[in-house]
């Protein structure tokens, strides 16, 4: 229950975060958008693990090698992205188009992590997926 609750919450920041991100776009190019909110989501992290995980920094290679790897796929070139298509299609289109991440990611975590797919994970994927090519129309 605590998980559907931490995913409900980062829907509400992502969700919040495109609409200031608009508001942020009408002064700055997506590159220095990007930048800017890479920049700040890196020292917040940074002081919240000093005080809430004294120690976390003991991180072998291969640990930070995979972060690093998300960092870069998610806050680089996710927000950059993302910030692009706000600019150019508003923000309601562009996250109803990056709804299709479900369907990425179950299809990813099968192929390269082995998780199964069950019948509620294929059906609700696909729901979801239906419901963003509804509202791209």
């Amino acid at each position: 229950m605590l998980g559907i609750a931490f995913a409900l919450l980062a829907a509400c920041g992502w969700a919040t975060a495109n609409v200031i991100a608009r508001l942020g776009l009408q002064y700055l190019t997506p590159t220095l958008g990007t930048l800017l909110s890479v920049l700040s989501s890196l020292v917040a992290l940074f002081v919240a693990t000093i005080v809430l995980q004294p120690g976390a920094f003991n991180l072998t290679l291969s640990t930070t090698l995979w972060f690093a790897g998300a960092g870069v796929l998610n806050f680089a070139l996710g927000r950059f992205f993302s910030f692009q298509s706000i600019i150019r299609i508003g923000v309601s289109r562009a996250v109803v188009v990056e709804a299709i991440n479900p369907l990425i990611a179950v299809a990813l975590a099968a192929m390269l992590l082995g998780e199964t797919i069950t019948w509620p994970i294929a059906v609700g994927t696909a729901a979801l997926c239906a419901w963003t090519v509804f509202q791209t129309r």
